[in-house]
């Protein structure tokens, strides 16, 4: 990948996220555009002016440590780093430079203990994967290396759109693992037809696998306590991936695994 967007608030699950990117996402001479959004806080009504120049300077002053922190972890790569501090909506400022910069992908990492459930779910994330214009990493704070071998991929059944399908190769072949395809069966589905995929992946290495459960929430945690390596989730309206942001914040708990998850816009 030569340009990557990493929008970041400067934490530790953050820099681990960095880390992956850097270890597996990279070409040579890549760029990676630092951003970071700040927001005013709910209820602030006086003082906005000061209180926005306070959180610019220190959103600012917290990059600069940032950029430099990652030129001195990484001293032998050729790194471009292009520092940006915006003011706005999370999601749209990380779409609109996505466009701006035509970035390969959007990289973002997990918090803490709460692991992938508190990134997929919170709301600036949710957001920014619905209006998705751009590939998006996300990271989880406890991944380990030793946990990539499959690049799995969910498939709901309908056939994606061409572009998302050439997206879907790129990042099989750029991760260069056995492809494994799966989907989550419910009752009284009609039977899927894999053709797409086989023909997709012709000339790579393919397994198929179909689960039998009623929930596609549990049938997700079933996929990421059994395989490891990296899931692929293509969004598009009304997919198994839209279904699991629309169920409730208590059962969306399953999303907590140490699995990086990839999605791609439809």
């Amino acid at each position: 990948m030569k340009t990557i967007l990493f929008p970041t608030d400067f934490s530790e699950d953050s820099f681990k996220a960095l880390e992956f990117g850097l270890k597996y996402l990279i070409s040579d001479s890549p760029e990676i555009i630092f951003i970071n959004v700040y927001q005013i806080p709910a209820g602030a009504a006086s003082g906005t002016f000061y209180l926005l120049e306070e959180l610019k300077k220190q959103a600012n002053e917290d990059m600069h440590k940032f950029v430099l922190k990652t030129h001195k972890a990484y001293p032998d790569l050729n790194l471009k780093i292009t520092p940006k501090v915006l003011m706005g909506d999370f999601a749209d400022q990380c779409n609109s430079v996505a466009l701006q910069y035509h970035a390969d992908c959007i990289l973002v990492g997990t918090k803490g203990a709460s692991g992938i459930k508190e990134v997929l779910v919170g709301s600036n994330t949710v957001s920014l994967i619905r209006g998705l214009k751009a590939p998006l990493f996300v990271i989880p704070f406890n991944f380990t290396e030793n946990k990539m071998e499959t690049f799995i991929l969910t498939y709901d059944g309908d056939d994606y759109e061409i572009n998302s399908k050439a997206t879907i190769k790129k990042f099989a072949k750029w991760f260069d693992m056995p492809i494994k395809a799966i989907h989550i069966k419910t009752n009284q589905e009609k039977k899927i037809d894999w053709q797409s995929i086989k023909t997709l992946f012709h000339d790579m290495e393919l397994s198929i696998e179909e689960i039998d459960n009623d929930s596609l929430e549990v049938g997700l945690k079933e996929i990421t306590n059994q395989n490891e390596g990296v899931l692929c989730m293509v969004h598009h309206k009304q997919s198994f991936w839209e279904s699991i942001f629309n169920i409730s914040d208590s059962r969306k708990m399953v999303m907590h695994a140490a699995m990086p998850i990839l999605v791609i816009p439809d």
